[in-house]
């Protein structure tokens, strides 16, 4: 029968290949120091509604991949949605044309007036 006696017990197991203490490397201390710091991502804050945005003399929008590699961008009329709706409750229900990705990023296009008056002539 093993004895009651308990086990010696183990070192602590740092990784896949390292049993006690791992080696001092840039990394691990990276890892390390910054994982401890880590907090939960906070929510996006929400942006202006589309009245606020209207009472500023701005109708258009820019409208941006929300994929940074992509870079796509489009500027677009908000005149179809009403006044209570806020940029940040659009964001997630674009999906870009050219590399198919969900969301994007909106702000208002201040130059809204300008690039309508050189479209005009």
């Amino acid at each position: 029968m093993p004895s009651e006696e308990m086990a010696a017990p183990r070192p602590p197991r740092w990784g896949r290949f390292f049993v006690g203490r791992p080696p001092a490397t840039v990394g691990w201390l990276f890892r390390r120091r910054v994982g401890a710091l880590i907090a939960p991502m906070p929510e996006l804050p929400t942006k202006i509604t589309l009245g606020e945005m209207r009472s500023s003399g701005v109708r258009g929008l820019l409208i941006y991949c929300a994929d940074y590699k992509c870079a796509h961008a489009v500027r677009i009329t908000a005149d179809r949605w009403p006044d209570h709706i806020r940029l940040s409750d659009l964001e997630p229900l674009f999906v870009c044309q050219a590399c198919g990705q969900r969301g994007a990023d909106i702000r208002p296009n201040w130059d809204w007036e300008l690039s309508r008056r050189r479209a005009s002539g």
